[in-house]
């Protein structure tokens, strides 16, 4: 995996229910290559029985950004579908990879951005 490895990097995840009813996490990276061009790149597809608590998604969306040697300290952002288990403000997987990603702290104006795309794609999906 070329993204995120040298320079910041942030992640998208999008949660959904396959139909035999078992959730499914999908991880990309997105970045910008030499051309200035946006690229994302599918990382994981995580399969959860059971619950899916903020918990459970930060400990699957860690080991896989620990897997692939991914430094936390150049996690820019993280963008996602806007589902509460993903988004929540106190034990979401939001909350607990901002309090593990020292630039995602220290980036509220990127952190902004990334709420604001999210809730965008949201509005475009329910048109």
């Amino acid at each position: 995996h070329k993204q995120g490895r040298g320079s910041l990097y942030p992640v998208v995840c999008d949660d959904s229910t396959d139909i035999k009813d078992t959730a499914q996490l999908l991880i990309f990276v997105r970045g910008i290559n030499d051309k200035f061009e946006i690229t994302e790149e599918f990382l994981s597809m995580e399969s959860m029985k059971g619950t899916t608590k903020g918990l459970d998604l930060y400990e699957r969306v860690s080991g896989c950004i620990e897997r692939l040697k991914f430094p936390w300290s150049k996690l820019a952002n993280m963008t996602t579908d806007g589902s509460p288990n993903l988004t929540g403000k106190h034990v979401g997987l939001s909350k607990r990879i901002e309090d593990k990603s020292l630039v995602f702290k220290t980036n509220e104006e990127q952190r902004v951005c990334s709420l604001s795309n999210t809730e965008m794609l949201g509005s475009v999906a329910r048109a």
